[in-house]
């Protein structure tokens, strides 16, 4: 179940490889195909899963939210040194700039409720980077759409970038959550979106709790500068970050 953040932990130590010296470049990403009768079950129990029917109800942040929306797909980056990059005149999509890991332990399928994991999975990734929290200005969540989880990571965004106030959303409103692959997606979703100057909106927020983040409603014009955070947390309580940005 940890499968979910160790994606990103897997592109993260990819990052590091490459960054390091240790690789000259690195494919990271995962799939996932489990829509089946024993995980739904088993999520079921566990009390993680939607019970709506409607078509929105994977609805990240929104007030009437009430577990996630199980779906598959794949997702694969190549990570590579810029001087190979260059040498093959390829096009380069989006720079890594940081990564950070954290375990908070709390519960098996709860994080800390004072989200010190997301918190501190941030703040290390943001250090590793060498930028200023001021200068992150989209975070794409993890939010599922679970009650507890959503509100638990909108603190601890709001904890780390506090009056920085950057752009806020999840896209598992728009496919649903891929478990061990929604990290590699949710990688490349916001890569599209420096390419293309565009932050993605939450798709079925209608109405959300008091969170104190920027939480985007629409599709918006990305201004410079175009750095992002993507979150991964995993059951168990392991958290990844990762810092992205547009290449110069």
């Amino acid at each position: 179940m940890r499968g979910k953040s160790c994606i990103l932990c897997f592109r993260g130590n990819a990052f590091r490889s490459v960054r390091h010296g240790w690789a000259r470049r690195a494919i990271a990403g995962a799939a996932e195909g489990c829509v089946n009768a024993v995980a739904l079950s088993g999520f079921d129990r566990m009390r993680a899963l939607s019970h709506g029917k409607e078509p929105s109800c994977s609805r990240p942040f929104d007030k009437k939210r009430d577990g996630f929306v199980l779906s598959e797909g794949v997702g694969l980056v190549l990570l590579e040194r810029l001087e190979d990059a260059l040498d093959r005149d390829t096009t380069i999509l989006a720079e890594v700039l940081g990564y950070g890991i954290s375990s908070d332990c709390y519960h098996i399928s709860s994080p800390d409720p004072s989200g010190i994991g997301a918190q501190l999975s941030m703040q290390r990734a943001v250090g590793d980077a060498k930028v200023e929290p001021n200068n992150v200005t989209y975070v794409n969540a993890h939010a599922t759409s679970t009650p507890t989880g959503d509100s638990i990571e909108a603190l601890a965004i709001h904890h780390v970038f506090g009056g920085n106030n950057p752009a806020v959303s999840s896209i598992k409103g728009h496919i649903g959550h891929l478990l061990a692959a929604a990290g590699s997606v949710e990688t490349i979703a916001t890569v599209a979106a420096i390419r293309d100057a565009k932050l993605p909106a939450n798709l079925n927020l209608d109405e959300s709790d008091e969170l104190k983040v920027n939480l985007l409603r629409t599709v918006e014009e990305w201004p410079k500068p175009r750095t992002a955070i993507v979150n991964s947390f995993g059951f168990g309580g392991t958290n990844a970050s990762l810092v992205i940005t547009e290449y110069q």
